[in-house]
């Protein structure tokens, strides 16, 4: 695995087989255990490290320029509204894709609230409000006057045709915003800046 694996995917694996081995029958001798494993290890982070390439982080400026890039399209609408809805509340992708439409309320200052049902931090649905600002209100708006959504899922599918799908799955957010920034990179950086 070292020629085509991350180190800190290389430690996932060993630690999921690992833990399959505990939680086997008790004469299951753990593999993880063996010398062999544990110095493989020490050669694969002394050759390679244990530090992870961070992903670069999101803010003020790139979810600018990621808006100013955008379309006008339905998809790139939910595409806005999703976007600013994950950077103000600072939402998990299982988070945003359970919002219903009757957890997000507006305020007559233009600034929102919406209500996150269960969150990992919040296992007994205890529920959380979180603020809205009025910029990522006004595409959350959009988005939903767009799409005529009334009540139920928040952020849904969007087909070729146009029409609208089912609600999303928590992976087709990662995958929506590696396309968003795919986007960015393709128009020129003064461009960006012109909305």
């Amino acid at each position: 695995m070292v020629a085509s694996k991350a180190p800190a995917t290389i430690r996932c694996y060993v630690s999921s087989i690992a833990t399959f081995h505990r939680a086997g029958a008790p004469a299951a001798a753990n593999p993880c255990e063996t010398l062999t494993v544990k110095l493989a290890l020490k050669r694969l982070h002394r050759e390679r490290g244990r530090a992870q390439a961070q992903a670069e982080p999101l803010n003020d400026v790139r979810v600018a320029r990621i808006l100013a890039a955008a379309g006008s399209t339905l998809r790139d609408k939910r595409n806005k509204a999703l976007l600013t809805l994950a950077y103000v509340t600072l939402c998990h992708r299982s988070e945003l894709v359970a919002l219903l439409r009757e957890d997000l309320q507006i305020e007559s200052d233009g600034f929102g609230t919406v209500t996150i049902r269960r969150s990992k931090a919040d296992q007994e649905g205890e529920r959380a409000i979180a603020a809205i600002t009025p910029d990522a209100m006004r595409h959350s708006q959009a988005w939903i006057d767009a799409a005529g959504i009334e009540s139920g899922q928040l952020f849904r599918g969007v087909l070729k045709s146009g029409r609208m799908a089912g609600a999303l799955d928590p992976g087709e957010v990662s995958r929506i915003f590696k396309r968003v920034l795919v986007q960015i990179k393709r128009v020129p950086r003064e461009a960006q800046y012109r909305t």
